[in-house]
């Protein structure tokens, strides 16, 4: 009897640590996952950065800033426009 309680007792020994194994390699795959996933996002990021940064260099930027009546009033023209720039 006492054997047998000792086999067990291995065996749950043995499989609560394979069960530890496969939960640390499935972290592990899943942190690498997500280290790529925020490598390719930083590589659209910095892609995006360079095409506005090409964009801006080539053409001038406009704001339109409100008046200091506006200001005052509260009303600003410049977000009442759409991406046309027309006034709506």
């Amino acid at each position: 009897m006492w054997v047998a309680g000792q086999y067990f007792i291995a065996c749950a020994r043995i499989a609560a640590h394979e069960l530890e194994k496969q939960a640390k390699a499935h972290l592990a795959s899943s942190f690498q996952s997500q280290l790529e996933e925020k490598d390719e996002m930083l590589g659209v990021l910095q892609t995006q950065v360079s095409i506005l940064r090409q964009a801006t260099a080539t053409t001038p930027v406009s704001v339109a800033l409100p008046t200091s009546e506006e200001v005052r009033s509260g009303v600003n023209k410049a977000a009442r426009r759409d991406d046309t720039g027309a006034t709506q």
